[in-house]
């Protein structure tokens, strides 16, 4: 019984976490990972024609180094998790809140979709993408704005 598992996306991620520790902290540059990972082929018989590594944080690790990914996760998260606890445990603005939560549910499917592939290259899904987070961020505003006119 064979449980090895061969997926050409492992095959690549894997390619692309053997590329950053040799270039942590500035990366290897946009663009680059097709032209490295192409004689990085972990025993394939033909090797994988990758164009990207199929995972946003490896993506930005591999082209711009880890202190950038970490920088720009971090961030992410914590935009992500005000707005989740503004949405969500806020009691006394749950009624108004309501339309709010269903900005949340796509956020979370963006981030998950981003863990197995990107399709943030494609130019629709980022101009979405982008309004889903303005639509985030204007909630955190409103948060605000009502806070203080209640004082």
């Amino acid at each position: 019984l064979d449980l090895t598992f061969q997926s050409p996306r492992i095959d690549i991620w894997r390619s692309a976490l053997s590329f950053i520790p040799k270039r942590p902290i500035w990366g290897w540059g946009g663009s680059t990972f097709p032209y490295l990972h192409i004689n990085n082929n972990f025993g394939q018989k033909e090797p994988i024609n990758a164009q990207h590594t199929h995972n946003m944080i490896l993506e930005l690790a591999h082209n711009f180094g880890v202190p950038l990914t970490i920088l720009l996760s971090f961030t992410l998260l914590i935009f992500i998790y005000k707005a989740w606890k503004i949405i969500y445990f806020n009691n006394e603005l749950n009624q108004e809140f309501l339309l709010a939560k269903t900005w949340f549910i796509p956020i979370i499917v963006f981030l998950f979709s981003h863990l197995t592939d990107i399709t943030f290259y494609d130019g629709k899904i980022s101009i979405l993408i982008s309004i889903l987070f303005a639509g985030l961020k204007c909630i955190l505003n409103q948060k605000k704005t009502i806070k203080t006119n209640f004082i």
